[in-house]
């Protein structure tokens, strides 16, 4: 996940347009590295500061397992009422 920056200062970017929650959809994403991990839950601590929800849906195979084992609690992946296969 090389753009993680990149995804990181977008959402940064939205802060001040009243966002609620913040959905990322991983459908695309095959593989994460330490970084990008670091990065997504640097974001999730942000967002939270503001009061925003965030939910990452849609992932797949080796990035499902690497998110299953940083956060194995499932607060990266959602929230009660919000599906995995979110489209």
């Amino acid at each position: 996940m090389a753009s993680a920056p990149k995804l990181v200062q977008a959402v940064e970017e939205e802060f001040e347009n009243r966002m609620f929650e913040c959905i990322l959809d991983f459908r695309g994403v095959t593989f994460m590295d330490s970084e990008a991990i670091k990065d997504v839950i640097a974001l999730r601590r942000k967002l939270l500061e503001r009061g925003i929800r965030l939910a990452i849906v849609n992932t797949r195979g080796p990035v499902t397992r690497i998110l299953s084992i940083v956060d194995p609690l499932g607060n990266l992946t959602g929230w009660e009422g919000i599906p995995q296969d979110f489209s």
